[in-house]
């Protein structure tokens, strides 16, 4: 199942410092999240260990989160098993709980 992570950059009181913020949206649109990291770094590493996505893509889509830009990178994982290893319940996603 193709399903895209978006990591959003989250402006904290120190103009230098981003924080993170990760949503995963499935094919047919369903959003899990947002989960809150202190950095692109953390949500980095979990991308790489729990999604096997490859340390060249994660570094591009470093620069382009420190210049404040969404990022998204697409998965082929199998849903329910990815959701949850990525840290997300996969029986609730931010639309069932009314967030967006």
């Amino acid at each position: 199942m193709n399903i895209s992570a978006i990591v959003n950059p989250k402006p904290t009181v120190n103009p230098k410092t981003l924080r993170a913020s990760l949503t995963l949206v499935d094919e047919s649109g369903k959003e899990y999240g947002p989960l809150l990291f202190q950095n692109f770094e953390e949500v980095a590493a979990r991308l790489r260990r729990e999604a096997g996505v490859p340390h060249e893509q994660l570094q591009e889509c470093y620069f382009r989160h420190r210049r404040g830009e969404e990022v998204r990178i697409s998965l082929e994982l199998e849903k329910d098993a990815a959701i949850e290893r990525l840290g997300f319940s996969s029986t609730q996603s931010a639309n069932a709980l009314g967030e967006k």
